[in-house]
């Protein structure tokens, strides 16, 4: 399913950075999706574990 939304990605580090304008539970139902996209993209003998945090600034980011 591709995501229909305006979206700007940065990589910060090692960390894709999305910045968009949604309400909390598109946003949790878009983290969601990338979670799963990246957690899958190859396949791997270890898993790979993916976090995502949604926030106004760095410092008001809670665990989606």
């Amino acid at each position: 399913r591709v995501l229909d939304v305006d979206l700007l990605v940065l990589v910060v580090g090692d960390a894709p950075v999305a910045d968009l304008v949604a309400d909390r539970l598109r946003v949790a139902e878009l983290a969601a999706q990338v979670r799963e996209h990246m957690e899958t993209a190859i396949p791997m003998d270890v898993p790979i574990e993916v976090d995502g945090k949604v926030g106004a600034n760095w410092l008001e980011m809670t665990v989606v």
